[in-house]
């Protein structure tokens, strides 16, 4: 009598780690087959200036409503650029790590200086 419950109590053991094993599995598999993300681009206005420490510092745009965004320019982009001023912005925003936070981005595309 004894070792039958043993092994029912193995069989039960057995199914739970297979049930969980296939539920990983699918959980890793499905994972991998999301969409990506839709790129968003955006058009903003506000005041560039450049914060943080060297190396470490980069372009920042504020908007109006106190929103902050860092900038990813190029080197064209860069050199044209005057701070502290008001620009509007064309570019597509992500979320990545800026000085080890998770920050906004944006890769900008058009930058227009305005007029005052």
């Amino acid at each position: 009598m004894k070792r039958f419950i043993a092994t029912r109590r193995f069989k039960t053991i057995a199914t739970c780690i297979a049930i969980l094993a296939l539920f990983a599995a699918g959980s890793a598999f499905s994972g991998c087959s999301v969409p990506p993300e839709k790129m968003e681009i955006l058009s903003l206005e506000g005041l560039i200036t450049v914060r943080g420490n060297v190396p470490f510092n980069a372009p920042i745009l504020e908007t109006d409503s106190r929103n902050f965004y860092v900038l990813k320019l190029t080197t064209e982009q860069q050199r044209m650029l005057i701070t502290p001023e008001r620009y509007r912005v064309i570019g597509r925003l992500y979320l990545d790590d800026w000085n080890g936070k998770p920050f906004a981005h944006l890769e900008v595309s058009e930058i227009v200086r305005l007029n005052r």
